[in-house]
């Protein structure tokens, strides 16, 4: 799927939605699937990152012959929501020290 500006906004705003592993994420009210969240990472730094299969959820444990299937990868960054939540205190404690 070719992605415009504006669909590009849309997929970036899917970092702060609750993802989950194996969800399917979708852009233009839910009409068009982008991909399936197949690795959730976050660190004790408080950074939240996201990776987004084309096809289907493929683990970073699955076989070379099923990731090579993955034509599109798209990276989702979560950044501090401002907040009291647990994102929001891990990414701030690394600023003050």
């Amino acid at each position: 799927m070719r992605n415009n500006e504006e669909a590009k906004v849309e997929i970036a705003k899917q970092q702060y939605e609750d993802l989950h592993l194996k969800g399917e994420i979708f852009i233009n009210g839910n009409k068009n699937l982008i991909g399936y969240v197949s690795h959730i990472n976050c660190k004790f730094t408080g950074e939240q990152s996201f990776i987004i299969t084309d096809s289907k959820y493929v683990p970073l444990s699955a076989p070379l012959s099923e990731r090579e299937n993955v034509k599109e990868v798209t990276v989702l960054y979560r950044g501090s929501s401002f907040d009291s939540s647990l994102d929001t205190k891990l990414g701030w404690r690394q600023s003050i020290f």
